[in-house]
């Protein structure tokens, strides 16, 4: 089973729960998929400005941050 969304919201200057790799959508990877794919476990993603429609799979520990203005449908 999949999960549709899960955000973590934090202040900007927060800092990011001391992850292994720091991952930008769409940066780095186009999609949230993609970027979740690529990162290791412990990993932040962060999205981005923009509008995103994906059904998540998250399969490992992750750390995930939405900038403002970044929806996720």
């Amino acid at each position: 089973m999949g999960i549709s969304a899960i955000i973590v919201w934090s202040d900007l200057m927060a800092p990011f729960h001391g992850s292994l790799q720091v991952i930008q959508v769409p940066q780095d990877y186009k999609t949230i998929q993609e970027a979740i794919n690529a990162a290791v476990s412990g990993s932040t993603i962060v999205v981005n400005f923009g509008t995103y429609q994906e059904n998540l799979k998250i399969r490992k520990p992750l750390y995930l941050q939405a900038l403002p203005f970044a929806i996720l449908e």
